[in-house]
């Protein structure tokens, strides 16, 4: 059964750990109606230590992807998505709707 959603969907802290970051956000935007929301958050390289961070993560197999802000904010908006960005430390926040 395939549920559909219009309010919105809201992933705090989960692209980083998953290993194809790209697949899960299409598949936020398969189930989400057009007018949609999709906030999430998610570590990023933007800082130095932010980097240095997650790559040690990375090695220790603690997360699946280490990518900049812009990389995260392109990958959903070519998706399809129209997104508003927030960078805050190591965090990105993103704000999207389905068009």
């Amino acid at each position: 059964m395939q549920e559909i959603f219009k309010e919105g969907i809201i992933s705090f802290g989960i692209l980083h750990v998953v290993k194809d970051p790209e697949n899960l956000l299409q598949e936020f935007y398969r189930i989400l109606k057009v007018g949609g929301d999709l906030h999430i958050s998610c570590l990023c390289t933007d800082r130095k230590i932010s980097e240095i961070y997650l790559k040690i993560l990375y090695k220790n197999k603690l997360v699946a992807s280490c990518l900049k802000s812009k990389e995260i904010k392109n990958v959903i908006e070519k998706i399809g998505f129209k997104t508003d960005m927030r960078v805050i430390g190591g965090m990105t926040y993103i704000d999207a709707k389905k068009l």
